[in-house]
Formats: C-alpha cells, sequence, structure tokens
C-alpha cells in the first residue's frame, strides 16, 4: 500500500514540476524574446498542428491571464492549397490554467465574412513540438456571408447570410476518420448564372436552406438537406449518405421539385429515363440516388 502511495506522490511531485517549468518558459519567452518571434513560434505551431498557415497583420501578445494573440486581419491558408481566407479582427487565446492541467485548450474568435466565427479546439499537445492524434472542436458562426468564404472554392457564385455549429474531434492523423456535428442553416439565397463542368445554370434567389447531418468513421450521414421551397423555383430535401473512401459510393432519397428559368433549363432533361415515373401529381419527383464517383450517372429508382 505504501509503494503505490510513492508512486502516485512522485507523479504528482513530477506533474508540479513541469508546471513550474512550464510557467518558467512562458516568463522566460516573455522576458528575452521580442512579440514578433513569439508570435512567429506560436503561428509555425499552429501550421505544424492543424495544417492552417495564419499570416497575421499588425499582431500583438499578451501572457496574463490567458496567452493570447491579438490582430487587425489575417490570411489564412488551407495546407496543399494555393487560395487565401482573408479574416477581420481576431483574438485565439490558450488558457494558462489548461496548460497546467496539461490539456491545453486554444480558444478564438474573429469578426470575419461580415459575421463572427468563435469557439474552441482542445487536444493539443503539451510538448509545443508534439503533433495530435486528435483535436476536439466546437466552432459557431453567426451572420456569415457565404460567398466570402467559397469564393476562391467553387466556379459559381453564392450569396447567403449563414449560420453554422460543427461540434466533435478532427482525426489529425487521417481526416476521413473524424467525428463530426455539422449543422448549417442559409438565408437570403442568390445563385449567380454561372458554368459547372459545361453545363450553365440560370441564375436564381432562394429563401433559405439548411444542412444537418455528421462525419463519422469516414462517412457523410445527411440526416437532412433542403433548399428552397414551395413558392421558390427550387424545393429539394434529401437525406442518407456517403462513404468518403473507395471511389466514394453515395445512397440519398431525394423529393425535388422545380419552376421557372430552372424549368426551362432542365425541365427536358427531367423528362426522360426513370424520373418520369418519379414525377407525382403534386409536381414533385421522389426517387432514391445511389452510385459512386466512378460512374457519371448514378442509378435513380422512382418512390
Amino acid at each position: 500500500m505504501t509503494s503505490v502511495k510513492n508512486f502516485f506522490m512522485m507523479l504528482y511531485n513530477i506533474k508540479y514540476y513541469v508546471a513550474i517549468a512550464i510557467l518558467a518558459f512562458f516568463i522566460f519567452l516573455r522576458l528575452y524574446f521580442p512579440d514578433e518571434l513569439v508570435i512567429k513560434l506560436v503561428m509555425d505551431n499552429i501550421y505544424q498542428q492543424t495544417g492552417l498557415f495564419v499570416e497575421p497583420v499588425s499582431p500583438s501578445i499578451s501572457f496574463f491571464p490567458s496567452v493570447g494573440i491579438s490582430f487587425e486581419s489575417a490570411k489564412l491558408k488551407l495546407q496543399n492549397r494555393e487560395e487565401k481566407i482573408v479574416l477581420g479582427p481576431s483574438k485565439v487565446k490558450i488558457s494558462l490554467l489548461s496548460i497546467l492541467m496539461f490539456a491545453p485548450t486554444a480558444r478564438f474568435s474573429t469578426e470575419s465574412f461580415e459575421g463572427r466565427v468563435s469557439g474552441k479546439i482542445s487536444g493539443l499537445p503539451v510538448n509545443p513540438s508534439g503533433k495530435p492524434d486528435e483535436l476536439g472542436i466546437d466552432i459557431e458562426g453567426e451572420g456569415i456571408q457565404l460567398y466570402k468564404i467559397i469564393k476562391n472554392f467553387i466556379p459559381v457564385d453564392i450569396h447567403a447570410k449563414s449560420d453554422f455549429k460543427v461540434r466533435g474531434a478532427v482525426n489529425a492523423v487521417n481526416y476521413a476518420y473524424s467525428d463530426l456535428q455539422i449543422d448549417v442553416t442559409l438565408s437570403n439565397i442568390v445563385v449567380s448564372e454561372g458554368n459547372v463542368m459545361g453545363m450553365t445554370f440560370p441564375g436564381m434567389g432562394l429563401k433559405s436552406g439548411n444542412f444537418s447531418g455528421s462525419f463519422v468513421k469516414s462517412e457523410l450521414l445527411v440526416s437532412r438537406l433542403s433548399m428552397g421551397g414551395k413558392s421558390d423555383d427550387l424545393d429539394l430535401s434529401m437525406s442518407g449518405k456517403m462513404v468518403m473512401k473507395f471511389n466514394n459510393p453515395y445512397d440519398f432519397t431525394v423529393s425535388l421539385k422545380i419552376g421557372g428559368n430552372l424549368e426551362q433549363q432542365f425541365g427536358q432533361f427531367l423528362s426522360f429515363g426513370p424520373l418520369t415515373k418519379a414525377r407525382k401529381p403534386d409536381g414533385y419527383y421522389r426517387f432514391k440516388l445511389k452510385g459512386d464517383f466512378r460512374t457519371p450517372i448514378p442509378a435513380i429508382t422512382p418512390l
């Protein structure tokens, strides 16, 4: 019994001395290193652990009560991507208490994309040079203008105000095995006319849209995806799943109705093949959509 007690006392003492060492390290940084160098070390560490490259403008640093960096704006770049996302006034802080408890947690907030994004990232390694296996995330966005984020990634202009929540765990070794719950609501959606893969899409306006689903061990599970409504040119709802490996097989149940310019453009396409049997007396098409990314034409089963 005494040996067990001594063992736990030894662990406690080790933890105590490591905590003192961490505090001493931060005090040493503050006294002997300029803020610019500390900020560079922090940003390099964020890149190593998350793959996010942050280039801040006019950054400043504070150490108490939290280790934090504030900046007027920044450019954010994802690993292996050339496109950059511009952030507005932002703050990133790491609680000293979380470091002392060997569970570093970073909190952040940014007034960007005409709205606000805030949240926290947990599971960061105590050793600055270490790499995490998994990161916990809890992120919320309010009043975000969608176009400000996606304009460099997709060829069609889509403007919409968005609120979103993303919670769960990101597998830092293989993103495909993350475990996330995702909820997104859109309002005042305006899609400009554009060309995607050789097909011209007419412009349209939609009152709302929403997505609710989860990403679980390489499967994207869609509880509900909806766009538009009965009074819009598009009324779409679907649910199902897609496996993010092995040619990305998918299986969705779809309810679809189109009108206006959208019907003029694609109505003739819907009048051929199995979709003709999927049309109901109320004008909606209801069917199962199944396939994978190996073939461009999915299997359609009327319901």
